[in-house]
């Protein structure tokens, strides 16, 4: 699913090689991105502000996520474990947490 791609992955798959195998980084980005999604009720991208709209060629919009040119959404109804999936989200794939720490990120997050 585009909209919960990581910026890496997204770059392998427009770049190569192919086929573009995910990573342990990538599928926790996906999954801190699923995470925003279900608190929101929205994409954690907001393409609206990037210009790009919901009817853009996937190609472009991929093209975008790797250059990390959206920014992501300020709709914040759980900002406290929005702000730990902000730093998921933002992190370049090295600096990401396992899916154990991102357990206990959220967690942690007040209720």
């Amino acid at each position: 699913m585009i909209h919960l791609t990581a910026p890496e992955l997204a770059a392998r798959i427009i770049n190569g090689p192919q086929p573009a195998e995910t990573t342990q980084t990538a599928d926790v980005y996906a999954l801190a991105g699923t995470l925003w999604t279900c608190i929101t009720g929205t994409w954690p991208l907001d393409y609206e502000i990037a210009g790009i709209g919901s009817d853009a060629p996937a190609e472009e919009k991929r093209k975008a996520i790797a250059h990390r040119a959206i920014p992501l959404s300020d709709v914040l109804p759980w900002p406290s474990l929005q702000a730990r999936l902000r730093h998921v989200l933002l992190a370049a794939p090295d600096d990401r947490p396992s899916a154990p720490e991102l357990t206990v990120l959220v967690k942690a997050a007040d209720a």
